[in-house]
C-alpha cells in the first residue's frame, strides 16, 4: 500500500463497527495498540499528526496492517469531474445528488429494519458515509451480507436507487 506521513485515512464500515465492538469480527485480530489508533483515525489528521499522539508500539507499518485488514483505506481528495465520473460509475441519474442518494438508500433499509433488526447496523453505516465512494464501499460490503441474503428484495430495491440492474 505504501502510505507517506501527509496521507489521510478513514476508517471502513467494517473499520467503524470494528472500533465498537471488535467481538463482532472474531476473525481479525489486533493489538490493543492498533486498535487504539484505529480508534483515532477520524478522516481529518495525517499520518504524521496520528504518530504524534503519543500511542505506543505505533509506527508507518501499524497503519500497513489496519488497511491489510481492512479497517482504514486512503481518504481521496476528488475534483468536480471525478465526483461525476463516480456518479456514472454508481449508475446515479444525473443530478441526484449524494445527498439524495444517502436519503433514498436510508429510506428503502429503514423498511427492512422493521422485519429484521440486522438491517440497523447497515442503516448505521451508510448514515455515516460522506461520500459517493464511501457509499459504493459500503454498498459492495452490503450486497454480500447475510441481511441481503435475507431479504433479497432490499438488494433489488437498492440496485434500483443506484440505477443499477
Amino acid at each position: 500500500m505504501g502510505f507517506s506521513v501527509n496521507d489521510i485515512l478513514i476508517k471502513t464500515p467494517i473499520g467503524v463497527q470494528y472500533a465498537s465492538n471488535p467481538k463482532a469480527f472474531p476473525s481479525i485480530e489486533i493489538s490493543t495498540s492498533l486498535r487504539r489508533l484505529l480508534i483515532i483515525i477520524d478522516g481529518r489528521q495525517p499520518i504524521s499528526s496520528l504518530l504524534n499522539k503519543g500511542l505506543t508500539n505505533i509506527d508507518m507499518n501499524s497503519f500497513e496492517q489496519l488497511a491489510y485488514q481492512g479497517l482504514i483505506v486512503q481518504k481521496t481528495i476528488h475534483t468536480a469531474a471525478e465526483i461525476q465520473t463516480t456518479s456514472v460509475a454508481l449508475g446515479i441519474k444525473k443530478g441526484k445528488s449524494f445527498s439524495a442518494t444517502r436519503f433514498d438508500i436510508l429510506d428503502a433499509l429503514l423498511t427492512h429494519t422493521m422485519k429484521d433488526t440486522n438491517a440497523k447496523q447497515w442503516v448505521d453505516s451508510f448514515e455515516k458515509a460522506q461520500s459517493l465512494d464511501e457509499l459504493n464501499i459500503i454498498f459492495s460490503h452490503f450486497k454480500d451480507s447475510t441481511v441481503c441474503k435475507k431479504n433479497p428484495t432490499i438488494l433489488v430495491n437498492l440496485n434500483n436507487i443506484l440505477g443499477r440492474s
